[in-house]
């Protein structure tokens, strides 16, 4: 029946009953019995909600339930990533990444994503402490991280942590 259900997608699709195309996607996510599978079928109901539907805050709960089904899944990730920046929510963005973190080996990426937790922490959020924490994260990855050092040692000095400021 998996393909009887996409061929009842298509025909809500071209009659433009984009809440009937929705069911289809849920109706999908239910029979389907791979993680992966359910999660681009989420992915791609996210998508309409968001997109075709304008019903955010299900999209987001979509978009998390297609992380949650494949963790790591780049397209939901970043579906969230961009929907968190453009509606300011700082707070969800850096949990988002801090979560991206814990399933990333590579040394560069870490620290990408590390910088951007230290930014959104310091300039969106005042978390001075929680992006003094991130800047010592990628320091530990990269002692010579001149941008990391110059942004460490602002946070020390406009905290007034002169023997942290020395130390550095």
């Amino acid at each position: 029946h998996p393909a009887a259900l996409a061929a009842l997608g298509r025909l809500h699709a071209r009659a433009g009953n984009w809440e009937g195309v929705l069911e289809t996607f849920l109706a999908e996510v239910a029979a389907a019995t791979d993680n992966r599978e359910k999660a681009q079928k989420s992915f791609k109901a996210a998508s309409l909600l968001e997109e075709r539907l304008g019903r955010l805050p299900e999209a987001i709960d979509r978009y998390l339930d297609a992380l949650q089904l494949h963790p790591g899944f780049l397209p939901a990730q970043k579906a969230l990533e961009r929907i968190y920046e453009k509606a300011g929510r700082w707070a969800d963005l850096v949990k988002l990444l801090e979560r991206e973190l814990e399933d990333t080996r590579e040394a560069d990426q870490r620290i990408a994503l590390l910088w951007r937790v230290a930014r959104i922490e310091e300039e969106r959020l005042s978390g001075l402490d929680r992006a003094a924490d991130a800047y010592q994260r990628i320091l530990e990855l990269a002692p010579e991280h001149l941008s990391a050092i110059r942004s460490l040692g602002s946070i020390y000095e406009r905290s007034g942590k002169w023997r942290e400021l020395v130390a550095l």
